[in-house]
């Protein structure tokens, strides 16, 4: 047989080998037996135990906000991550709610609360959206002394009684003019 006949008779073998690779290809790529993807789980919420099975992490929705909560060893959320267009981090204690928190809101902007164990002593640092920066020291709910700075580099220092009046205010001057008066 010559050289030209056995080129002929292996041609359609190797046509054929080449034709169920591609295919067993396509299928393997297709069924992702090639490909390293991880395989997606979806759900609306899920929840970690640990080996004794506590509670100690739970990542879903509350109305339409998404939440994750981190529990303590006895099944108490400690930790709580919520995400709308408000996303916040708080710190809880117990029932007595949430002694650090920080978050963003559209009508108050960027905002920072401390709070004692107890919930009455309350340090807080805002950037309202409407006036300058603040930072406040308050007791009892909204009694205490608070400073920001507004426009026209104006400062305020101000004191407050618990029905949020004020009771005691001062201003810088909003110009160097000003301050010569």
């Amino acid at each position: 047989m010559s050289n030209d006949e056995s080129r002929k008779v292996l041609w359609p073998q190797v046509a054929f080998a080449l034709g169920l690779g591609a295919a067993i290809g396509m299928v393997a790529v297709g069924t992702n037996l090639v490909r390293n993807d991880p395989p997606v789980v979806r759900s609306q919420r899920f929840q970690l135990v640990d080996a004794n099975g506590t509670l100690r992490g739970e990542w879903g929705f509350k109305d339409s906000r998404a939440e994750f909560l981190v529990y303590d060893t006895a099944g108490i959320p400690r930790i709580r991550i919520a995400c709308d267009e408000n996303p916040a981090i708080y710190v809880l204690k117990n029932d007595a709610g949430p002694v650090i928190s920080l978050a963003h809101t559209k009508k108050d902007g960027a905002w920072m609360r401390l709070k004692s164990d107890d919930g009455t002593g309350v340090l807080t640092a805002r950037t309202p959206n409407d006036v300058g920066p603040m930072l406040g020291v308050f007791k009892n709910g909204y009694a205490g002394a608070a400073m920001r700075c507004l426009e026209d580099g104006v400062s305020e220092f101000f004191l407050q009684d618990a029905d949020m009046k004020s009771v005691w205010r001062v201003a810088t001057p909003a110009k160097a003019e000003d301050k010569a008066k």
